[in-house]
């Protein structure tokens, strides 16, 4: 019964999260706010510190940042200065192989 209740408070959640989405994409034509929404939900949902969304620039071949949430200015700033390549680092690499890429974990 416990683990049924922890699964539909889980449901609930998902759906608030879609359902705010869903009024951002509705109320405003501008993207930076709906992808500000999107990545600051999937935190939530994720239990994430934070987290980050690009872009991929077919023409440069890379992923530039669109959208932050609890992310650092230096990270931020850091990101902006230096775009992925297709090919390089997680991201680079699970664009170019379409699968997810392992990530250790850096902090611990």
């Amino acid at each position: 019964m416990e683990q049924r209740t922890r699964e539909l408070a889980r449901s609930v959640e998902e759906l608030q999260a879609l359902g705010e989405v869903r009024r951002a994409v509705n109320s405003t034509p501008d993207l930076a706010t709906v992808l500000t929404t999107i990545v600051a939900r999937a935190v939530q949902l994720s239990g994430a510190s934070g987290g980050l969304i690009y872009e991929y620039d077919e023409a440069k071949q890379e992923f530039e940042l669109r959208a932050s949430h609890n992310a650092e200015a230096d990270l931020i700033a850091a990101v902006q200065a230096a775009p992925i390549p297709v090919g390089e680092g997680a991201l680079g690499r699970a664009a170019t192989s379409r699968a997810p890429v392992p990530v250790p974990d850096i902090l611990g």
